[in-house]
């Protein structure tokens, strides 16, 4: 237990137990060092070992008013179940806590993993020492150096431009607040000037990213360039229809709308690409519980991130030109 640093033993009794193993010349047996993972495992389900859920958001449990969250963490506890182990999530921004305080909790109950759902806004790192625990993060909000487990989004965006040519739209117009354009490391704006570069001159559709967007600024936008077709966040995707038809473009027959995340949850089919939020999840549990079993802990020197593909969705806010 010493040896792969379990929180139940204290630090200096860790380091001490490797001081002597290395001093004897000790090196782990692969074989046994997979029976040992097999046998942890097979205890752990009998046991119902936890993984922390770790969130930033202003309030608690930001998954009952979020239907991307709220599929975000029903996947992360389902592969979590299926590997042995339940969720338990804890607010970092909880009146009172303390990252050291939050460190002392997960001790006590003998967290070994932990999974960080993101933040509303992207930040650099987190105030919280992860030394003693095997992490992963979801998405890019946080850009510390971890493992992370993230929708394809500059592939999905190729995806959803070849459907759009398909359909034979000509001036696709992107729209993203400052804000999103950074949460998603710039995949899309950078896939979208990608594209937009391979056009002819009469096609390109300038690149609209404003620190926020409302109706003024997309009537200006639109109006100067008078895309065929809208590309913007899911969320807001009821404000974009009706700004159109304000601006007297019925959808889809005048203009076309396509998501970057298409919401399930809305009344009407949006078109655009469903991200599978729940395999993005599964996938960031997989790589907390696969450090755990390689008794890999804290910040890795080559954080490795696992990209997960979305589908396309052909829906009522898009027809064939």
């Amino acid at each position: 237990m010493a040896l792969r640093d379990h929180p139940s033993i204290p630090e200096r009794t860790c380091a001490r137990i490797k001081r002597l193993a290395a001093a004897a010349g000790y090196r782990p047996d692969p074989e046994i060092g997979k029976l040992m993972a097999y046998l942890r495992q097979r205890r752990e389900v009998r046991t119902t070992a936890v993984l922390g859920l770790l969130t930033m958001f202003p309030e608690a449990q930001p998954w009952r008013d979020n239907p991307f969250l709220r599929r975000t963490v029903a996947g992360a506890g389902d592969r979590a179940q299926q590997l042995g182990y339940q969720l338990a999530d804890f607010w970092l921004s909880e009146p009172g806590m303390t990252p050291d305080r939050l460190r002392r909790i997960l001790h006590a109950r003998g967290i070994e993993g932990v999974l960080i759902l993101g933040t509303p806004t992207w930040v650099e790192k987190i105030d919280f020492d992860f030394t003693r625990f095997s992490c992963a993060v979801m998405g890019y909000s946080v850009r510390a150096r971890m493992h992370r487990a993230s929708p394809h989004q500059y592939k999905d965006f190729l995806l959803l431009m070849r459907h759009l040519s398909r359909l034979a739209y000509r001036r696709v117009g992107l729209i993203l607040t400052e804000d999103s354009d950074s949460r998603t490391l710039q995949h899309y704006s950078s896939a979208f000037l990608r594209t937009q570069w391979a056009l002819p001159a009469d096609q390109q559709v300038p690149l609209c990213v404003r620190p926020s967007i409302d109706f003024e600024v997309f009537r200006e936008w639109f109006l100067a360039n008078e895309p065929d077709v809208v590309i913007a966040h899911a969320p807001r995707a009821p404000v974009y229809l009706e700004w159109l038809n304000r601006l007297g473009r019925a959808v889809p027959e005048q203009c076309g709308f396509a998501s970057l995340d298409v919401d399930p949850a809305l009344s009407f089919t949006c078109s655009g690409i469903l991200q599978d939020n729940e395999k993005v999840a599964a996938a960031a549990v997989d790589l907390v519980v696969s450090q755990i079993q390689r008794r890999e802990r804290g910040l890795p020197d080559q954080p490795k991130t696992v990209l997960i593909e979305g589908t396309w969705v052909d829906g009522v806010t898009t027809r064939s030109q």
